[in-house]
């Protein structure tokens, strides 16, 4: 299986990690912290997906 595709998904999911956690804090500094929990939450799943992700392609490169 090429590397490409897994390694693209890692990049994407914390490009999405990014995004979240500046569009949380934006939030948080213009509304409540209530409107903002909502994407640091997305910030957290994203960055576990990252790591999930990250850990299975090791894996996989080392078998």
């Amino acid at each position: 299986m090429s590397k490409k595709p897994v390694h693209f998904l890692e990049v994407i999911w914390i490009l999405v990690a990014v995004a979240c956690f500046i569009l949380g804090i934006k939030t948080a500094i213009e509304n409540r912290m209530n409107n903002s929990l909502m994407f640091f939450i997305f910030t957290a799943i994203a960055i576990t997906m990252y790591a999930l992700r990250r850990y299975m392609r090791q894996n996989n490169s080392s078998s």
